[in-house]
């Protein structure tokens, strides 16, 4: 058989695989789902739900990985007993630590640091997607804004209950090593949890606000910083 035989013939059969694709695409495709069922909708609020509290942990054990949050606790801790050392000590009096001198002594140096970690933590969680350049990714996830931006005010939040709880303990331990056992519990939840804690929410919502707002990070700790100070100053009586 010839050269040009053989050139023919598979040129024909490669018309012919042709035509077969062409006249398949214009087959009308059967779907084996009835017409008339309801399209089932993938993200339901379960499935957003679901997506925040992944969130919450994710990045709630990204925040006890860090070991800048580990040199606060211990700070945290090292300055409550000290100052709680001064609890039973009234104008050069001893007197009995009782929980309310406990509670002004502890959370007085205690508040600084928990501020400290509501700041610099609302930042991280903010900034850790863009400092790996995976925030155009992340920003396309089929996700809500509302179920990120929550994700991360829990995450902070919920730390900053463990360290109150902390709080709350080391000012307890110190009054039984110094020999009083007349815990006041419902004053200590009030005065840390009813009182500071929501102080803590709102400095959490005003960094979070300033991180999205600026485009650089230390730029906005200045602002949270500057913000701080001038709370204590308008604070200070005259």
């Amino acid at each position: 058989m010839s050269v040009e035989a053989l050139t023919g013939r598979s040129q024909g059969r490669r018309t012919a695989k042709a035509k077969e694709q062409e006249l398949a695409e214009a087959q009308p495709v059967h779907s084996l789902v009835p017409a008339g069922l309801p399209v089932r909708q993938v993200f339901t609020p379960a499935t957003t739900f679901a997506q925040y509290l992944s969130l919450s942990r994710l990045r709630l054990s990204n925040i006890f990985r860090d070991i800048p949050f580990w040199a606060l606790v211990v700070l945290l801790i090292a300055f409550g007993v000290n100052n709680g050392q001064f609890a039973g000590r009234v104008a050069e009096q001893n007197v009995w630590p009782v929980s309310y001198l406990m509670i002004q002594s502890v959370e007085g140096s205690a508040l600084l640091f928990l501020l400290i970690v509501s700041g610099l933590h609302a930042a991280e969680l903010l900034w850790r997607e863009r400092d790996t350049y995976f925030d155009g990714i992340h920003d396309a996830l089929p996700m809500r804004e509302s179920t990120d931006w929550l994700s991360r005010l829990t995450a902070v939040q919920v730390v900053e209950v463990i360290l109150l709880a902390l709080t709350m303990l080391i000012g307890m331990v110190i009054q039984t090593i110094a020999g009083y056992y007349h815990y006041k519990f419902l004053l200590y939840f009030k005065d840390l949890y009813v009182v500071t804690f929501p102080q803590i929410i709102g400095f959490t919502l005003f960094a979070l606000f300033v991180q999205t707002v600026v485009s650089n990070r230390f730029a906005g700790y200045g602002i949270m910083i500057g913000a701080f100070v001038l709370n204590e100053m308008s604070n200070q009586p005259k």
